[in-house]
């Protein structure tokens, strides 16, 4: 399974029409699992899968999976405030 291009990302979770997006675990999972059944928990930077619907996918993804696509859905929010504050002037 592949995470959200970021097309895909900035169509999913803007809010509404203001410049606002989703950002979190929550858009994290989405993009990496859509529609998966999970809990979980985090503890010192390091994300532990604590309940897992194992009729999905291929397997939850690993706590790297997860904090690489949380980091990278940051900088894509980072990198369109920035540019669109550019266009702004």
């Amino acid at each position: 399974m592949r995470p959200y291009t970021v097309e895909q990302y900035l169509e999913r979770c803007k809010i509404d029409e203001t410049e606002e997006f989703r950002f979190g675990i929550d858009t994290v999972m989405e993009s990496l699992r859509p529609l998966c059944l999970y809990e979980i928990s985090c503890s010192g930077g390091n994300f532990e899968i604590t309940r897992w619907d194992d009729n999905q996918y291929e397997g939850p993804p690993s706590s790297q999976e997860i904090r690489d696509e949380y980091i990278r859905q940051q900088t894509i929010i980072e990198c369109y405030k920035h540019f669109k504050s550019q266009l702004n002037g």
